[in-house]
């Protein structure tokens, strides 16, 4: 289990773990598009793949510094994600939060969790992302100062476009899901997506 660092967190961790117990994973690895053999999930974030114990919750990869390893976030998302989420493949559009389902309802929180944290923490320091994003399984695209495509779970991709600050504009970002994340994520767990992208590439810096 992960180092907890917030107390708060453990309350909807261990709601989710108790639901997730209770699940059919022969229906939940069929809906998930994942493979469910000798008591595991094999689940894949960020281009790690995890192994999902089942009923007791644990978690292992063969990637040693794997985020999902030491983030109670990513943990609850991976388990959100089998309880309720399903295998999907986008139609190559990308939309940009608030105009998916309940992003006008929540766009301040993810404007503040995600938006503006990656403009502070990226487009100040444009070469360390450019070099961090090189590190990772990401693909360069066009947009920006930098832009970047990145595959949260298979057929799950999202696009985050960095434009550098200087001395008379502040720095700015824009996140992009690919369109069939509503078939999977909630506004919530959309924001999480983005936040975990933000943590995820940050060590990499």
């Amino acid at each position: 289990m992960a180092n907890v660092q917030n107390n708060k967190e453990m309350v909807p961790f261990e709601h989710y773990v108790g639901r997730f117990r209770s699940i059919d994973p022969a229906e939940a690895a069929a809906r998930c598009g994942v493979r469910f053999e000798a008591g595991k999930f094999r689940v894949r974030l960020f281009g790690v793949d995890y192994d999902v114990a089942w009923p007791e919750f644990a978690i292992a990869s063969e990637t040693a510094d794997g985020l999902a390893l030491s983030s109670l976030p990513a943990q609850m998302l991976l388990i959100r994600f089998l309880l309720e989420g399903r295998a999907s493949v986008g139609t190559g559009a990308f939309l940009p939060y608030r105009e998916m389902p309940w992003g006008e309802v929540y766009i301040k929180p993810f404007t503040g969790r995600c938006l503006t944290r990656a403009a502070f923490s990226f487009g100040t320091r444009l070469a360390a992302f450019d070099a961090a994003m090189e590190r990772s399984p990401a693909m360069r695209i066009k947009g920006g100062d930098s832009a970047w495509q990145v595959e949260v779970m298979p057929g799950y991709e999202v696009r985050l476009i960095v434009w550098e600050g200087d001395d008379e504009f502040p720095p700015n970002a824009q996140i992009l899901f690919s369109d069939n994340f509503p078939q999977a994520f909630s506004a919530e767990d959309r924001t999480v997506v983005g936040d975990l992208l933000i943590s995820d590439i940050k060590r990499r810096m």
